[in-house]
């Protein structure tokens, strides 16, 4: 499921132009409830396949980074406050 990042509503397929696009149900039904945009469905593939690469040939790297801020933020050691 994709969310929207603007509003939190789930996107939906549409179709617009013979072309598939992602779009916020929200913003599709009242533009002036959410003004994200829709997404060409190409660039959510794209999107997927790099994230994708990234962690089959970075993966363990990756993770270690993610646990270790985990951590520091658990512990209340936050970047900012470093």
């Amino acid at each position: 499921m994709i969310h929207c990042s603007e509003c939190g509503t789930i996107f939906r397929k549409k179709i617009v132009n013979q072309q598939e696009h992602w779009v916020c149900k929200k913003h599709d039904k009242d533009s002036s409830q959410c003004s994200m945009k829709s997404i060409p469905a190409d660039e959510i593939r794209n999107a997927f396949n790099r994230l994708y690469f990234k962690l089959t040939t970075n993966g363990d790297q990756i993770f270690q980074t993610i646990i270790r801020y985990s951590v520091k933020i658990r512990k209340g050691r936050l970047l900012w406050n470093e």
